[in-house]
């Protein structure tokens, strides 16, 4: 990843300072990544300020820039719709112009248990600098690239949509408790009949 991406690593503004957050700049920590499901990401749990952005290691990263946790948990991807900052849990890819971001993203999350074994540390587990830009990627053409993603795409197409439709089942379960809920203290509450 070293050889087609700039790498860049974040890092938290200090805590004590309140002014250093709650500020305008998303900041994405693994956690934000853990537990999102969408290709992209424009925002995290927090956000920081420009004071905080200045008194910081935090860099701004580009929108396309692909995010992925090195700590707690490793492996999460994503890639930046908007400019965004990270924890020092997250690196950020800044692509050459050699590879495709799609074709990066879906590579990354193929090689999540390739990174996991890449990690070092007993206490603390965490995918370094210098091994994150190790992880290995094959680079074919941009043709081939294109062709890797649209076929990945047709692909998963189905299954994401299979997805949608049982997150929106999960939606109407919790409904269907909720007023099974309602149904049952009213009739208890006298209200029913």
């Amino acid at each position: 990843m070293g050889d087609v991406a700039a790498i860049i690593g974040g890092s938290t503004p200090r805590t004590d300072r309140p002014e250093y957050f709650d500020g305008d700049i998303p900041w994405i920590t693994p956690a934000d990544l853990s537990k999102h499901t969408d290709k992209t990401i424009s925002y995290g749990a927090r956000n920081i300020s420009e004071e905080g952005l200045a008194n910081s290691g935090a860099r701004l990263l580009p929108a396309g820039a692909i995010l992925f946790s090195t700590r707690a948990p490793i492996g999460c991807v994503a890639i930046a719709s908007t400019p965004v900052t990270t924890n020092q849990g997250v690196k950020g890819f800044v692509l050459k112009d050699d590879v495709i971001t799609d074709y990066a993203f879906y590579y990354l999350q193929y090689a999540r248990q390739l990174a996991i074994q890449m990690v070092s540390g007993t206490t603390f587990r965490e995918l370094s600098g210098k091994k994150t830009a190790q992880i290995p990627i094959p680079v074919p053409s941009l043709p081939e690239q294109q062709r890797i993603v649209a076929e990945i795409e047709k692909q998963l197409s189905p299954l994401e949509e299979g997805v949608a439709v049982l997150k929106r089942g999960q939606t109407n379960i919790q409904r269907a408790i909720r007023r099974r809920q309602s149904i049952l203290q009213k009739a208890f509450e006298g209200e029913l009949v």
